[in-house]
């Protein structure tokens, strides 16, 4: 398994305090982080003595490259360029994070990979305009300013104080239109997003001539920038703990050092060795890798029916909780084993049918008895991050429903190893899915599915959906609503419609009132979304790994911005839907009382010949055609792995 910070590029600006540096960059390295170091050239001492003994993933970068930096000054800018220019270089970097030689990390490994590799970029980003007056809010972007440290020199105070009488800067036409941002300098970015800023400004030099001339433009350069891009819409708080007394950080003692702790925040800055040696050895102590603590007894009487499973290293795992599922369970697991699975873990909540015969007839599926209330089990996820936990650490797991089949680009060419060997390769810990209804041609109830039938030849078709995407407060960061459901179940969902339109921006106007925003009544009036289409169920459990609504929502995983995509091909519409839909009312054992099954009983009663067919349905013709209609994503790395995984296969194939 690779190590927890394997990707990571560091970039650490320093020009002292060897001892210190040393231990930033040993912890850092020991995690599998690179650390790329950028040296004050005035700092000669220093560089003989890290080149002569560098720590284990430490490179400096070329003295010919670094630059004399000055408090406030453009060379801090252009330090960080030359870092990042040469982080990616290595095809193997895909996060990039800015620290200081005073930086310290106060999380484990573990905990550092959970927060920056969850597909955002982490930055301190706020409007210019909003800024305290004494932060001197625009002011920065209006005057030019000589870098150096005011406090300690009154004549170049004097003189920056007095820049306005040269004039105010056009920030309109000198900006072009951007919106001045400003924030703490140390951020966090993915690859992708580091690799586009750089185009940009490669091609538009006149935005780095701007900054020069920018007071503090560390604080600003890289704010401003990544607020202009798509990338400002999926922003994280930032990595870095600090805390600012006047233009400096705080010096962090131990008592800090647990408000740092608290934050959850990977780093936090400013230590000093010298000063405060109890704190830099706390931290350390916070940062040393974890044990893996002991899985916890299983809840609410979930009980293995048969031997506990037992997987071997590289082994993929499926999950699914069930009920009444025997009509669909042998199709899934078919589908499950064609794919790659090794072993299944099937959770039965009490079903009345041949679900468990049927799961105990494959060796390589263990069943689970679930008695308790599904509704009380949140629905399923307490189950199975319990299960996750105690059998899957270290493995991929597929979690999934029994009415569930995962496609992916080249799913029909290459299983699920080749493609977890891929996504492993590119540090990510997801697979990110798109639910798609499949349904037949005829009326639900003229449906003759019988279980071991095949799933597609019964419903293959589908209404390729009109998505759209709205923030969420957990991982993947956005879920993707709309499709056949919505159109005809949940019509007023639709934001499109006039009444909905309002409603929303009645019910924004009563949350900004906190008495309003706090009262349970008024978060009931909420308007109503559809079933969210959004789904990531193919995830590398690790400890910290969890379920927080169903595989709609996660605890943050490391997902790769060039990685690929998949789709659940979802066969809900049987002809058994009308009764299941009456059983899953009658329990109100669904999210938000079975509002959804309530829906869908409304409509069967009003057409008893009920049926999804039209003239906007497709009929399902492989990965190649969801692909084709955007719903899921191929990449050049992922065609290329299959593409190497056909050749081998075909090599082992001409040997026998």
């Amino acid at each position: 398994m690779s190590p927890p910070l394997a990707g990571l590029a560091c970039l650490v600006l320093a020009h002292d305090n060897a001892a210190q540096l040393r231990l930033l960059l040993e912890s850092l390295g020991a995690a599998g982080a690179r650390c790329l170091v950028h040296l004050d050239p005035r700092a000669a001492g220093l560089r003989r003595e890290l080149a002569a003994a560098p720590p284990a993933g430490t490179a400096l970068l070329a003295e010919e490259r670094c630059r004399r930096i000055a408090w406030g000054g453009f060379a801090m800018v252009e330090a960080t360029l030359a870092l990042m220019r040469e982080a990616l270089a290595d095809p193997g970097t895909r996060h990039l994070c800015l620290l200081s030689g005073t930086h310290l990390p106060v999380q484990p490994p573990e905990r550092i990979a959970a927060f920056l590799f969850d597909g955002r970029e982490h930055m301190d980003l706020r409007l210019a305009a909003a800024e305290p007056p004494e932060r001197e809010s625009l002011h920065r972007f209006w005057h030019p300013a000589l870098p150096g440290r005011e406090a300690e020199r009154p004549l170049l105070r004097a003189l920056n104080r007095n820049a306005w009488r040269l004039g105010r800067r056009d920030l309109a036409r000198g900006l072009r239109g951007m919106t001045p941002m400003v924030g703490s300098q140390w951020w966090h970015m993915t690859a992708g997003c580091a690799r586009d800023l750089l185009a940009f400004l490669d091609a538009n030099p006149w935005y780095a001539a701007f900054f020069r001339r920018v007071r503090i433009p560390d604080e600003a350069f890289f704010q401003t920038l990544l607020g202009a891009t798509a990338y400002a819409e999926r922003v994280g708080e930032p990595p870095s703990w600090q805390r600012i007394d006047a233009y400096s950080p705080r010096l962090i003692g131990t008592a800090e050092l647990a408000a740092a702790r608290a934050s959850g925040r990977p780093f936090a800055r400013k230590f000093d060795l010298a000063r405060e040696p109890a704190a830099v050895r706390e931290a350390l102590r916070l940062a040393a890798p974890r044990r893996p603590a002991a899985p916890s007894a299983l809840p609410d009487g979930l009980a293995p029916l048969g031997p506990e499973p037992r997987p071997e290293p590289g082994e993929i795992l499926a999950l699914l909780v069930t009920r009444d599922e025997a009509l669909r369970l042998p199709a899934a697991l078919r589908h499950l084993r064609r794919l790659g699975v090794d072993r299944a873990l099937v959770v039965d909540n009490r079903s009345g049918d041949a679900t468990r015969e049927i799961a105990a007839r494959h060796p390589w599926v263990h069943l689970f008895d679930a008695p308790g209330s599904y509704a009380a089990s949140n629905f399923g996820v307490d189950w199975t991050n319990a299960l996750l936990d105690r059998y899957a650490r270290g493995h991929w797991v597929l979690v999934v429903d029994a009415d569930e089949l995962l496609v992916f680009p080249g799913s029909d060419e290459a299983g699920l190893r080749p493609l977890c060997e891929h996504l492993d390769a590119l540090g990510s810990e997801a697979l990110r899915t798109l639910l798609l209804d499949c349904f037949p041609a005829e009326p639900l109830r003229a449906v003759r599915f019988a279980p071991g039938d095949d799933l597609l030849a019964a419903a293959p078709w589908f209404e390729p959906p009109a998505l759209r995407r709205e923030p969420a407060p957990h991982f993947p960061w956005e879920q993707e609503y709309g499709g056949l459901r919505e159109r005809l179940f949940f019509p007023e969902a639709d934001p499109r419609r006039p009444g909905r339109l309002i409603h929303q921006k009645l019910f924004n106007l009563g949350w900004r009132l906190p008495p309003l925003r706090r009262a349970a009544w008024f978060r009931a009036l909420a308007p109503r979304r559809s079933p969210n289409l959004t789904k990531v169920p193919l995830v590398r459990w690790r400890e910290g790994a969890r379920l927080i609504s169903s595989t709609h929502m996660l605890a943050p995983m490391a997902m790769a911005a060039d990685q690929p995509s998949g789709v659940l091909l979802h066969f809900k519409y049987l002809q058994d839907f009308h009764a299941r839909a009456e059983d899953a009312v009658a329990r109100g054992a669904h999210f938000d009382g079975s509002r959804e099954y309530r829906r869908y009983l409304e409509a069967l009663r009003a057409d008893p010949d009920f049926r999804l067919h039209s003239e906007r349905s497709l009929r399902f013709a492989g990965p190649d055609q969801l692909v084709a209609l955007g719903l899921m994503r191929d990449s050049e790395g992922w065609r290329a792995a299959r593409g190497a995984h056909r050749a081998r296969h075909a090599e082992a194939r001409a040997g026998v």
